[in-house]
């Protein structure tokens, strides 16, 4: 793809945030210089694709942005202060600059507590429970490497030539929590853990027990709700008052569970509840497992998975990018200012609930 085939960026990585900030402006078709201390046998292999691998050393003067999630240290600091007077400079931080705990110690565990998504997830009353991988780091990559591709775009108005921006990598996991924050805000009202549900306001978006396995059901709204009660044979708890609402079916959900919807699950394999479910326009998945997803005919019509060769030989076989654009290099200007990427356009595709 060469949706950023004129663009250049400059990555500096010591963990996953900046490095996969840095491979997803490579699968775009940027011109990455990279230097990372990941292990390329391991995460390196991936995130850091086609980087210098060894000491992360900040770059000195005028250049392209630069990417960055060197710890948080005096030296740090002034080598950042000065650079981003030069030119554009992002970096991922765990908490942040110029607060009480910039310098803390970290982990993606840590993150997944601060940033909220660990107080809704697990059992009431038990441990709270959190994702697994690097994904807080992974999310705020996202945040970098949008803001590094409009700051040089003119999407913010004229191009900054220079100046700092600080992403947080805790604030990262915060504004993925949609409803809770604005919950919190607004009505004072903290999410609890609602183990195999969503939360307690919406009890059929969870996951079920099938013959084979897992699925996920998204009955959110209450015509799904309506339409669940029939496919599962039992159209007369549409008019049931244990079910008559939102709060009812939540104390009640136990008992709706046992006599209604597990009973039926346990009659299907997952993609057979899938097929009856979503032909009632009801969101569902099944669970896959991993085999699954390495079998997939749609991942493998698609050509998601590429194969990489680590330093010492190992052929590993990874996710490639996560959106792909078939367009070919554009030479003539006039067609290229025309397609729907150019920095004076905006196309917008709005794939609605589910």
């Amino acid at each position: 793809m060469d949706l950023l085939r004129d663009r250049s960026f400059s990555v500096v990585s010591t963990g996953v945030a900046a490095a996969y900030a840095g491979w997803l402006l490579r699968q775009f078709g940027a011109s990455v210089d990279h230097g990372s201390t990941l292990d390329p046998e391991r995460a390196g292999a991936f995130f850091a694709e086609g980087a210098r691998f060894g000491a992360a050393t900040l770059p000195v003067g005028p250049g392209p942005t630069v990417i960055t999630d060197v710890p948080v240290t005096p030296a740090h600091r002034g080598a950042i202060d000065a650079l981003s007077r030069q030119r554009p400079v992002v970096w991922l931080t765990p908490w942040g600059l110029d607060n009480p705990w910039e310098a803390r110690p970290w982990s993606d565990l840590l993150l997944a507590a601060a940033g909220g998504w660990m107080s809704a997830v697990g059992e009431p009353g038990q441990e709270p429970l959190a994702p697994p991988g690097s994904q807080p780091q992974a999310m705020s990559a996202l945040f970098a490497t949008i803001h590094a591709i409009a700051r040089g775009s003119g999407i913010f108005g004229a191009p900054v030539p220079a100046g700092l921006t600080v992403v947080s990598m805790a604030e990262a996991v915060a504004v993925t929590c949609i409803y809770d924050t604005v919950a919190y805000q607004y009505y004072g009202a903290a999410r609890e853990r609602a183990g195999d549900r969503f939360s307690k306001t919406q009890p059929t978006q969870m996951t079920g027990l099938c013959q084979d396995g897992y699925l996920g059901l998204h009955a959110a709204l209450h015509n799904q709700w309506l339409a669940l009660c029939r496919v599962i044979g039992h159209p007369e708890l549409a008019t049931d008052a244990r079910f008559a609402t939102i709060p009812d079916r939540w104390a009640n959900i136990r008992t709706f569970d046992r006599d209604y919807l597990a009973p039926w699950l346990l009659t299907k394999t997952r993609w057979q509840a899938f097929h009856e479910l979503q032909q009632a326009r009801i969101p569902t998945s099944g669970l896959p497992t991993f085999q699954e997803v390495l079998d997939s005919p749609q991942l493998a019509a698609r050509d998601f998975f590429v194969h990489m060769v680590t330093p010492s030989g190992h052929t590993l076989r990874l996710p490639g990018p996560p959106v792909r654009v078939e367009a070919g290099a554009v030479a003539n200007p006039a067609a290229r200012a025309a397609r729907p990427w150019a920095p004076d356009k905006v196309r917008v595709v709005d794939l609605s609930m589910g």
